[in-house]
């Protein structure tokens, strides 16, 4: 623990204790974005008087903000660092085309790091959705960019198809000249036009699974058939 860590911990010790909540440090996790200092709290603690007070702790460490949350049975204060380390990019791509973990995923998305640093990716095939929000520079642009260059980098294009949405037409159109991307949709009306045709698919694949007596495109695949995925 570095003395300004130091400092910060004694600092959210003291706000505890003045707003007479009785909780002890458990552990501090250093990212290359955030620091977090972890604290185990009584079984009475009133959590939503802690969360309420994240201006005034941002305060105490000389923060611009600070985020806190209940994880498990711990109040977790997540500390933006003075000095950011860089993510890099090609690095977490290497990760995920050579940990084991990713390359058994039918279709691995790389999230970055997490607070801590360890790297986080997860199979779009497990998510129902994505919902990406934040102000303008926050970082959206970079993490679809990173979504699909790990996609398309990971699958072949026999294995997967892909249609991208940007009536922007900003950041996605970049992509088009990739072997997997099928369209390129940049008006609404092109767009009504390729979601019903994709429902129609989806129509047909049901069909094709329940024929089969499969839930899922994993599931046929493991009968030895073959069924690209559409994103």
């Amino acid at each position: 623990m570095t003395d300004e860590q130091a400092k910060t911990l004694a600092a959210f010790t003291l706000k505890l204790n003045g707003l007479g909540i009785k909780a002890t440090f458990s552990r501090l996790e250093t990212g290359p974005v955030v620091t977090t200092y972890h604290f185990k709290l009584g079984h009475s603690v009133p959590i939503s008087k802690i969360i309420k007070k994240s201006e005034d702790f941002a305060l105490s460490c000389e923060a611009e903000k600070v985020t806190i949350q209940r994880i498990g049975g711990e109040i977790v204060i997540f500390v933006p660092n003075k000095e950011r380390k860089l993510v890099d990019f090609a690095e977490c791509l290497q990760w995920i085309c050579t940990n084991e973990h990713t390359k058994s995923m039918n279709l691995p998305i790389m999230l970055g790091v997490n607070p801590v640093g360890e790297k986080v990716a997860l199979d779009l095939t497990e998510q129902p959705h994505i919902l990406m929000c934040g102000e303008t520079g926050a970082g959206k642009s970079v993490l679809e960019a990173a979504i699909l260059s790990a996609l398309c980098i990971s699958c072949s294009k026999e294995k997967l198809r892909i249609i991208l949405v940007d009536t922007k037409q900003l950041d996605l159109p970049l992509f088009s000249k990739l072997p997997h991307i099928e369209e390129t949709i940049t008006n609404v009306r092109s767009f009504h036009k390729a979601f019903s045709k994709l429902l129609g698919l989806v129509r047909r694949r049901m069909e094709t699974l329940k024929g089969a007596s499969v839930r899922n495109i994993t599931e046929y695949h493991a009968l030895g058939y073959e069924m690209p995925y559409d994103v």
